[in-house]
Order: structure tokens, then C-alpha cells, then sequence
């Protein structure tokens, strides 16, 4: 038996059905109860879906038991390696425990940790004003935006920006937080801006829409910059800085109704144009030529802008002779694509 085998650890196992292995090992440990043996230790991480009344004024938050979310198949014991080994292959827990198996890193041992990194994990997830889930750790899950919660049981954790969705003149955040080694990341979603404070890849009001629409201004203003050729090195510097500080911001931003998507779809398509980001731009395109249903007509202002940036992203002539027909025909455009006109017109078409 190896050294480590016979240390005791948190392991991390999966299961298709959590609830179902939940009640076999509750008769697991009801049978080794009877004959005198050790239960088993485990714990199977869910949150509960909340539901909030307004009593007098005061918020109300009632927790619904048989609303249980399962934080994707995973399953806790407390064991040792030799142990759990032991358990899953006795002939007589065979069919009830099927199906269960260690979840293992990318050397192919078995993810572990240890009953203090536990505890605090088991804290956090305890924590019910937030969404929780649990996910392979994957680099393209998370942005270069770092952020570090200021409060409750989070409070000094640090994570990355996965998500980002503004509703009205309020932002929410969903980070992750790599945990077991960098091996899984710890989702956790519906989280006020101002529960986080930044502290990498960008600044404190990233965020707002305010700052979303002074951002609009700046980027518009580097395309025309561009386009005249009017750029010295530091300046093109500069500016490269900042489009790369918000790049990852458009690349997760939700989004509040078809229009907002529209809106937003085009600063991400113009972000990656001006950065030359080829493999974002061409997902960006694919994404906003099929949200237009109607190539020769538009519908609103926002639609107009995003057909501006597919003009700009891939010099198809059709998107420009459009926005043109749409400005043209409205009085009340939006300032914006109004002032994007002349800029429009001096690049050349493919």
C-alpha cells in the first residue's frame, strides 16, 4: 500500500445522480451501524433555491427544502484512499454504489483536500445570497479581470471574472475560484459589484454602464484616429493598453433583452477589430450576422450600430450602404452612429 493511501483526505468522487447515491450511502452506513462497523463520512454540496418576501418592509428569505440544486455530480468522503477503494469494490455494495468513481487530476490521482480547506469550502457554499456550481477548471472559463470579495464567509477570496450582466443601473458578477490545486473551479454567480473590490486587469469602475458608455466614445474615437492614420507611438500605446484592459469585459458580458445584445455585441466586434484579435472577431461575427434576421431592412438604432461594426470588422460593403439607407431615413438616431458616419465612409470596402 502506497504511503498516501492510508492518509485521511476530503476525495473528491463523482456521480451521474447525487441525490440517488445520497440515499444508498445512508443505507450503506444504516448497515454498518448494525454491525458495528465505522460510518462512512461524507457530505454532497447543493444549495437551495431561495425565495424572498417583502414582510413590514423587511426582506424575508425562506429557504425551500425540496428545491435542492446539486453542485454538478460531486460527491465528498472522508477517508482514506485504501478505504474508499475497499468500500466501492464490496460485492455486496456493488449495484448500490455503481457508478461511483474517483475524480482524478490530469497526473490521474484522485483530487483531494484536506478537513480545514474543507470546512472553508463547505463555508462558502453555505453562503445563500450567491449561485454556486462546481466545474473543470478550464483557462478559457475565466478573464484576466481579478476581483477579491469583501464580504460574509468570501470575504479575502480572490477569483476571476467568468460573467458579467448588467440590469438597469445595477451589475452583477459571476467569478470563479480555482480550488483542489487548480484542478476544479468554484462558480459562484449573482454577486453585487459592490460585494467585490479589483485588484488586476482593470479598474474599479470597469464595470458600470456608465463607464460602458464613455468607453463606446473612447473606442469609436480610436477607429477614427486610425482610419486618418493619426496616431503616434505612445498614443498607439496607450491605447492598446486600454482596449486589452476591457477585451475579456465584452467577451462575458450578459446580456438584458435582445436589444442590450445588439448594443453590447458591437462594442465586443469593434474591441476585437481595433486589437487585432482575429479568433474573437470571427466569433463575434458569426454571433451578430445571426442575430440579423432581415439583411436588407433594420430595426432599431442598436441593430444599425452593430451592422457599423460588422462593416468595420470585415469591409462588406452591403452593412455600410444600409446603415446609410437607416441614418438617412431617421431623425432621431442616436448620437453616436450619427457622429460614426464620416468615420464609416472613409474605410474602404473589400
Amino acid at each position: 500500500m502506497a504511503a498516501n493511501d492510508s492518509k485521511t483526505y476530503w476525495y473528491l468522487m463523482w456521480h451521474r445522480d447525487p441525490e440517488r447515491i445520497d440515499v444508498m450511502l445512508r443505507e450503506v452506513n444504516e448497515a454498518r451501524r448494525n454491525s458495528g462497523q465505522e460510518e462512512i463520512v461524507y457530505t454532497i454540496p447543493y444549495s437551495y433555491l431561495s425565495k424572498i418576501e417583502n414582510r413590514d418592509g423587511q426582506k424575508d428569505i425562506r429557504l425551500n427544502n425540496s428545491l435542492r440544486s446539486y453542485l454538478h455530480y460531486f460527491v465528498f468522503i472522508k477517508s482514506n484512499k485504501a478505504e474508499i477503494s475497499k468500500l466501492l469494490n464490496e460485492e455486496w455494495n456493488r449495484t448500490s454504489l455503481n457508478r461511483l468513481w474517483f475524480r482524478l487530476n490530469h497526473s490521474g490521482e484522485p483530487l483531494r483536500m484536506n478537513d480545514k480547506d474543507m470546512q472553508q469550502l463547505m463555508a462558502i457554499i453555505s453562503e445563500y445570497h450567491y449561485r454556486f456550481g462546481l466545474r473543470e477548471f478550464s483557462e478559457s472559463l475565466l478573464t484576466n479581470v481579478k476581483v477579491r470579495m469583501k464580504k460574509g464567509n468570501f470575504k479575502g477570496k480572490e477569483g476571476s471574472v467568468m460573467k458579467i450582466a448588467v440590469k438597469g443601473d445595477n451589475t452583477y458578477l459571476t467569478i470563479g475560484i480555482p480550488v483542489f490545486n487548480n484542478e476544479i473551479i468554484m462558480e459562484v454567480g449573482d454577486i453585487p459589484k459592490e460585494d467585490v473590490e479589483m485588484i488586476g486587469g482593470g479598474v474599479d469602475g470597469i464595470l458600470t454602464p456608465y463607464l460602458i458608455k464613455e468607453l463606446e466614445g473612447t473606442m469609436i474615437e480610436i477607429l477614427r484616429r486610425r482610419i486618418r492614420h493619426q496616431v503616434d507611438e505612445e498614443t498607439r500605446k496607450k491605447d492598446r493598453d486600454m482596449l486589452n484592459a476591457y477585451g475579456d469585459i465584452f467577451r462575458v458580458m450578459d446580456y438584458n433583452g435582445e436589444e442590450e445584445e445588439k448594443h453590447l455585441l458591437a462594442l465586443a466586434l469593434l474591441n476585437a477589430s481595433l486589437r487585432g484579435d482575429s479568433d474573437l472577431k470571427r466569433d463575434m461575427v458569426r454571433k451578430s450576422e445571426g442575430i440579423i434576421r432581415n439583411p436588407e431592412n433594420i430595426s432599431s438604432d442598436n441593430e444599425a450600430f452593430l451592422r457599423a461594426m460588422l462593416f468595420v470588422a470585415t469591409r462588406k460593403g452591403i452593412y455600410r450602404k444600409t446603415v446609410k439607407e437607416y441614418v438617412n431615413a431617421n431623425d432621431t438616431v442616436m448620437p453616436t452612429l450619427r457622429a460614426l458616419m464620416p468615420v464609416l465612409k472613409e474605410i474602404k470596402t473589400r
